[in-house]
């Protein structure tokens, strides 16, 4: 398991990340909302028809849309939990790159999460790149923010008083200090 939260789509039951598949449980009963645990890939379809290749980190943007990191399919995908349809969201999943914009590319999106200090945009982490990044909501327009292929950045956390961003890298971790706008490592 990669990633879990409380499920809004299915209040009591958890959501989580298994690898390749989406699932939800209430502790007793699994039911798989997208994807195959055992079969990884890239298919946008429905249900156990679409494929992903390592979901690492996801958020529900609603209580019906879920926006995840498809690692190793180098993009970030949408899940409509209505109709389990899946479609991209960010990037070209079929090509990997560094670019910004809204058609930006993306090497290896690890951590995705809703900014504390501006909830109009998501923060990711891209592992391989060593860059933390914001998407805007609206537009899908990404930007980086910092980047230091160094640090192999993977989880982040961000402080909700101050919108500091903490995240983990290579066998350390590190601060994104939101106000200056400097990284340093931490430990």
């Amino acid at each position: 398991m990669y990633h879990i939260a409380e499920d809004e789509f299915v209040p009591g039951n958890l959501l989580f990340a298994d690898l390749n598949a989406l699932k939800t449980t209430d502790g007793t009963t699994t039911s798989l909302i997208a994807g195959s645990a055992t079969t990884r890939g890239y298919l946008e379809d429905v249900g156990s028809n679409a494929r992903f290749n390592a979901i690492l980190s996801f958020i529900q943007l609603s209580r019906s849309q879920i926006v995840l990191a498809d690692y190793n399919n180098r993009c970030l995908r949408n899940v409509d939990r209505t109709t389990k349809l899946t479609s991209p969201y960010s990037g070209n999943c079929t090509n990997r790159g560094d670019r910004d914009g809204v058609d930006a590319l993306f090497d290896s999106p690890w951590s995705i999460k809703l900014d504390v200090k501006n909830n109009t945009q998501l923060l990711i982490t891209e592992h391989s790149l060593g860059s933390l990044r914001k998407i805007i909501l609206a537009s899908k327009h990404v930007s980086t923010i910092y980047k230091d292929s160094s640090y192999r950045l993977a989880h982040l956390l961000q402080d909700p008083s101050t919108g500091n961003i903490y995240v983990t890298f290579n066998h350390g971790l590190g601060l994104y200090d939101y106000e200056s706008k400097s990284f340093s490592v931490i430990a």
